[in-house]
């Protein structure tokens, strides 16, 4: 099965998992340590470019790290504020491995900012995504794609973001009744050296989608649905199963080759999130007919972005959020929402799908 990367390392604590997460990134003020990962991991050769990359990151490491601290030692109503800051510079140390320092330091805005008109409720609340800045410039890090296309500017209610922050789903679900958001695929490397090597991706058809396709899914862009009813060299096959198929086209070359060519041309892996039960991994990914593409992480920074912006500017929104119930979704973001992108910052780190559990024996 392809996942996102193509290693996973699970990890069990007796303690707290995010307390263990944010010492691994306390490590990464270490310049030396650093220096190794871009090397090792991350193919960068030049020392000159080391050595700069290594200082910038280990200065953003520990920025984040003692931001991460203020947050979680004070008020959970003013805490939105230094865990984002402490979430833009982890953003900006995944820009940095993706040898993207010299634009980063062009683009010092954040690239969002907060439409602080008047509004009743969460879901209401608007930002504005800007085609330049830090966020933007991290979303292109990720998918290699321009955050706002070809506009200036897109407005984002916040309807679109918290439906896509998979660690806040139950309390998500539990206050606002959405559609199913995200929906299990297992994507696969199929075929011979004789024949060639294709992707086939396997989906369930039973959703509550209305005229459900895979326009709504997203990482199937290029693959092609296999008919129900279709000839192959066996005979007649009729697919009773309940389950979608999609395929690419076939590559002729060895399976090593093969993969590589079709995960590049055809398969966006920031959109498979990463489900651990036990210890084997299956991947998920989001549902959406809408306008807007979210790698996983990122609608927790804007998530935090918005919070942020509204204990700084908008106390009123603030006491009206205290009373809502909106509130314990955001009591719930700011942990396990930090705990999601401290993990998927660490998996682009490594460059391995990296999920941290706690401990059910106590071992």
């Amino acid at each position: 099965m392809i996942l996102r990367y193509d290693s996973t390392k699970i990890v069990s604590t007796r303690l707290e998992p995010l307390d263990d997460i944010i010492s691994w990134f306390t490590g990464l003020r270490s310049k030396g340590f650093v220096g190794d990962l871009l090397k090792e991991i991350h193919g960068f050769n030049d020392r000159d470019k080391i050595n700069r990359a290594s200082k910038a990151i280990s200065s953003h490491a520990e920025n984040a790290v003692n931001l991460l601290g203020q947050g979680f030692s004070g008020s959970t109503d003013v805490s939105f504020l230094p865990i984002y800051y402490a979430l833009l510079n982890i953003a900006k140390i995944h820009i940095i491995l993706k040898d993207n320092q010299s634009e980063l330091e062009l683009q010092r805005l954040h690239g969002v900012s907060y439409n602080s008109r008047s509004s009743r409720d969460l879901m209401t609340e608007e930002i504005t995504l800007h085609k330049k800045g830090a966020i933007p410039l991290y979303f292109q890090s990720i998918t290699n794609q321009n955050l706002v296309g070809n506009k200036k500017t897109i407005p984002v209610k916040m309807n679109e973001i918290y439906p896509f922050i998979r660690s806040i789903s139950h309390e998500f679900l539990e206050i606002y009744n959405p559609a199913q958001l995200y929906y299990p695929i297992s994507i696969n490397l199929e075929g011979n050296d004789k024949d060639g090597y294709r992707l086939k991706a396997d989906i369930t058809d039973k959703t509550h989608l209305q005229n459900f396709n895979k326009r709504y899914i997203k990482v199937l862009t290029g693959f092609n649905l296999v008919p129900k009813v279709h000839n192959t060299k066996k005979g007649r096959v009729i697919n009773m199963t309940g389950v979608n198929s999609y395929i690419t086209r076939l590559v002729k070359d060895s399976r090593e080759n093969a993969e590589r060519q079709l995960v590049k041309k055809y398969l966006r892996r920031y959109l498979l999130s990463t489900v651990v039960q036990g210890n084997a991994a299956s991947t998920i990914t989001p549902i959406s007919n809408n306008r807007l593409i979210w790698p996983e992480e990122l609608p927790i920074l804007l998530a935090f972005h918005h919070m942020s912006n509204v204990v700084r500017y908008n106390p009123e929104m603030l006491e009206q959020l205290k009373d809502s119930k909106a509130w314990t979704l955001l009591l719930t973001l700011t942990r396990h929402g930090t705990l999601s992108f401290l993990e998927l910052s660490s998996s682009a780190i490594q460059q391995k799908n990296i999920r941290i559990l706690p401990s059910l024996n106590g071992a």
